[in-house]
């Protein structure tokens, strides 16, 4: 037997009075539980429904599985996903493994801070604070065998959520009196804080550039020598830590290597780097092979880590991602400009692809065309026969890659339950219309 959350939509008035007793009882700073309301901007045709949902304590968590500090543990007795403050380094990595956005970051903590189902109060047989907190009996504490969610408003992300969503969801639209033109309701585009992830981006930023220098230390071309490359990447890990919430527990950052993404990633730049500085002293080709080897592993696995939450084609051809764009640096300064103008071919396409297939802001389209800007610089150059010690050329090819990298951040979007039942509420309203355009016996 599975402990577990019933809601009933039908119940659910918004008084949020779940919300208010979960910080209370457990003294949380950040918003635990989270009312979530499909259709909050009463779209004609859609129903109104709320959901409340913290931890759905997965069967298979991926908070669990992707924390490279081994902060999370299932207990045995209840089956509760239960997070341990006092391990957690605060990478916030959780919050994107997680597609029901329960993991919250306090970033005055730095910390984690996650449902425990009130695991105290449930091992001495009562309710948590938010089942006895509901006036209406919208939400309730369940033990089960299997949870069988079918709720249209939860995402399919096959890990098992501990959570049954029940209520009569084919009614209580809103109903406009006197029948009017319908009016298309505007759709703010979704903008993403990506200033946040800037010590992410400089991060993988850095090490593409060390992995390229690199190769090019062995093929020929631009030489700046090992000593410079490690100071490159040691800048690219210094800078790593300003993502983390607790510093002093990074240490505990490859724990999980066996199953998180992101334990893999930090020990291979790490390994990447004892082999950079082992290259300053030693003088060896097979040495530097491995070196090579071990650059375009950290660089899949820093791609493997976006990859790993965020599936989506968009992001899977994207010019930004970190061994795409080492290539293209490394045909730069090795001298291979056949081959860095068909890389630079491939970005544009990458480029225009990611215009026409998903909305962007304005900021976006204008990094978008300053980006093109910087593919074309370099060929004209290149077309010109300038190219060979232009400081032109070089800024252009670091600016445009170190800006599709930004975009590359802008595009990634694991999945989330804000994002998805926002895009659910516009979708299923323009189906909606379009429906009722084609039945001209609808008014």
């Amino acid at each position: 037997m599975k402990t577990g959350f019933l809601f009933d939509t039908d119940l659910c008035v918004n008084c949020k009075s779940c919300v208010a007793a979960c910080r209370l009882e457990n003294n949380f700073q950040t918003e635990i539980r989270t009312v979530f309301v499909y259709n909050k901007d009463i779209l004609p045709e859609l129903n109104v429904l709320n959901l409340s949902l913290a931890c759905n304590h997965c069967k298979d968590p991926l908070c669990l599985t992707g924390c490279p500090a081994n902060a999370y543990s299932i207990d045995k007795d209840t089956g509760l996903v239960i997070h341990d403050q006092n391990k957690c380094m605060g990478c916030g990595f959780c919050t994107w493994r997680c597609p029901f956005d329960a993991p919250k970051m306090n970033f005055e903590k730095g910390r984690i801070e996650k449902c425990s189902y009130c695991i105290d109060r449930t091992r001495n047989g009562i309710e948590p604070a938010c089942v006895s907190a509901c006036p209406t009996g919208a939400l309730k504490s369940v033990c089960r065998d299997d949870f069988e969610s079918v709720s249209f408003l939860i995402p399919d992300s096959s890990i098992n959520p501990s959570v049954e969503i029940k209520g009569r969801e084919e009614y209580r639209h809103p109903e406009i009196y006197p029948v009017e033109a319908e009016q298309r309701t505007g759709i703010k585009h979704h903008e993403e804080h990506i200033l946040k992830e800037w010590s992410l981006i400089l991060f993988s930023f850095l090490v593409t550039v060390s992995a390229s220098l690199t190769a090019s230390e062995y093929s020929g071309g631009i030489r700046t020598g090992y000593l410079a490359i490690f100071l490159i990447l040691a800048s690219a890990l210094v800078v790593s830590f300003a993502h983390l919430g607790s510093p002093l527990r990074s240490w505990r950052a490859v724990l999980n290597i066996k199953s998180s993404p992101l334990s893999k990633e930090i020990v291979m730049v790490s390994i990447f780097a004892l082999a950079i500085i082992l290259n300053v002293f030693i003088k060896s080709l097979p040495l530097q092979l491995v070196t090579i080897l071990l650059g375009i592993f950290a660089l899949t696995d820093i791609d493997a880590l976006y990859y790993s939450t965020d599936k989506s084609w968009s992001l899977l051809f994207h010019s930004g991602q970190t061994f795409f764009s080492a290539l293209l640096l490394y045909s730069a300064i090795s001298g291979y400009i056949k081959l860095f103008a068909f890389m630079s071919i491939l970005a544009g396409v990458s480029a225009v692809f990611r215009k026409q297939a998903r909305d962007m802001s304005i900021k976006q389209e204008w990094l978008l065309y300053i980006r093109l800007t910087l593919l074309v610089i370099p060929l004209i150059l290149i077309l010109l026969k300038t190219y060979l010690n232009n400081y032109l050329f070089a800024v252009s090819v670091l600016s445009g890659i170190f800006i599709d990298r930004v975009l590359f951040y802008a595009c990634f979007r694991p999945l989330n339950i804000r994002h998805y039942i926002e895009e659910k509420s516009i979708s299923d309203y323009e189906k909606a219309r379009r429906e009722r355009s084609q039945n001209t016996d609808l008014p």
